[in-house]
């Protein structure tokens, strides 16, 4: 019995968080604009990365 809490609990954070992956990803595509500010910072700050802007 308690496996089955345990699975169903899994299943639950998992599928919170996939929604909140795709809620970030879906906000970088319509405000793009706090995404592009946040790259161009780390592109500044660490040499070595290049992330691409939008």
């Amino acid at each position: 019995m308690f496996s089955v809490l345990i699975n169903e609990k899994k299943k639950a954070w998992s599928l919170l968080g996939l929604i909140f992956i795709l809620t970030i990803t879906a906000g970088v595509f319509v405000y793009p604009e706090p995404y592009n500010k946040a790259v161009n910072f780390v592109n500044e700050k660490v040499p070595f990365v290049k992330l691409p802007n939008f």
